[in-house]
């Protein structure tokens, strides 16, 4: 009889292992943050994201760990009178049907704020996306320095 209730057991802790709200029908490509030195309060990360499925989602936060950021915010910078401006984008980014958005330096972003370390080329960390619809993806991101020439772009992740 043991031996039953070991193997339900272990299927519930199977089952709690799995994402509850994941969502399938995003995509992610060329994701990296930039490092830092080692006393920086923000930093940066950049990723594609493509929606795959028939209805619009829109990215409407992002979350980190403690131990990384104290948060985590989507970001965009614009030219106005000859002057960069970079602002927290409060409605998020819309991801239209079989659409995508590229996050990239000098575009949208997601920084991040009061870093608890500088951000070391070949360390990563996790990043959680907060969608419209309730669900959440997790995002590995590995961490580059500036050269953009890091074996982690170009890899697709789901």
């Amino acid at each position: 009889m043991t031996l039953i209730y070991r193997g339900i057991a272990g299927f519930f802790v199977f089952l709690l292992s799995l994402p509850v709200s994941a969502n399938n029908s995003i995509h992610f490509t060329d994701t990296w943050a930039r490092a830092t030195f080692p006393m920086a309060e923000t930093g940066a990360v950049y990723t594609t994201l493509m929606n795959h499925s028939q209805q619009p989602l829109t990215l409407v936060s992002v979350s980190v760990p403690e131990a990384v950021a104290a948060s985590a915010e989507i970001h965009s910078i614009t030219m106005s009178e000859g002057m960069m401006k970079m602002r927290e984008l409060e409605n998020g980014i819309e991801l239209k049907p079989h659409g995508h958005a590229m996050l990239q330096p000098g575009g949208q972003h997601i920084m991040l704020v009061g870093l608890k370390e500088g951000l070391e080329p070949g360390t990563s960390f996790t990043l959680t996306l907060h969608f419209n619809d309730g669900s959440q993806q997790l995002l590995e991101v590995p961490v580059q320095d500036d050269s953009g020439d890091n074996d982690a772009m170009g890899k697709h992740h789901h």
